[in-house]
């Protein structure tokens, strides 16, 4: 072989090592073990005080902090909503469209949500579950409008925390309802909403720890412009 023709091969192999080493990284990635990391541990707090306080309320504790048990249904009433607008939130993210058609498939979305809890505000006489909603859309669309191209790593964290928090909360709350209803098990008295609290905000805690990373790859769909 002579000298420039290896040279031209080399040149050529060299060109290809970045793309081959993201490959081997993505790879290895894929096959490391999650493992707990501070931000996660960090992110989990809140979640393990949310569980923290159902259980307290299923004890019957009578601490001023520990809310009522409609009140903690309705939280996860509201959790509800907040998965279900974080579709829109992290398909916005990954569609490959203008700022505005982003902006405007996430308010959308949002609105509909809002359009439920605005009855229930009404009806309870509580303004902070809609006002909370509300807060926590509008933190989301400056986040949409301070980085509306997020990297892969970004979006590949908030779909994993989507996931997980469709897949529990699906799980957990049927779960419950059958136990509840079917199985008659009325260890904790009160709809499977407030029941499935506990458990639900403590799958998120130990996952997030893990910053979710157990769930692997998350592969978006078409429609979402990945």
């Amino acid at each position: 072989m002579r000298a420039g023709e290896f040279h031209g091969m080399s040149r050529k192999t060299s060109t290809t090592t970045p793309s081959l080493r993201q490959e081997m990284r993505r790879t290895a990635d894929i096959r490391r073990p999650p493992r707990i990391t501070p931000g996660g541990v960090i992110t989990a707090i809140p979640d393990f005080a949310l569980a923290g306080l159902f259980v307290l309320s299923y004890l019957g504790s009578d601490w001023a902090v520990v809310p009522s048990p409609d009140h903690l249904a309705t939280i996860m009433l509201v959790e509800f909503f907040v998965i279900f607008s974080g579709f829109a939130w992290v398909g916005a993210m990954v569609r490959a469209t203008s700022l505005w058609r982003k902006l405007l498939s996430f308010i959308g979305m949002s609105l509909v949500a809002a359009l439920y809890l605005i009855p229930l505000s009404f009806g309870t006489d509580t303004w902070w579950p809609l006002t909370g909603f509300l807060l926590l859309m509008v933190r989301r669309m400056v986040t949409l409008l301070l980085n509306p191209n997020p990297d892969d790593e970004i979006q590949q964290a908030n779909g994993r925390s989507l996931a997980v928090s469709t897949m529990s909360y699906l799980v957990i709350l049927a779960a419950c309802a059958i136990a509840m209803v079917v199985l008659e098990l009325f260890l904790v008295e009160g709809n499977p909403l407030y029941v499935a609290g506990a458990p639900y905000f403590l799958a998120l805690a130990i996952s997030g720890m893990y910053d979710h990373a157990w769930i692997g790859r998350v592969t978006f769909s078409e429609s979402s412009g990945a």
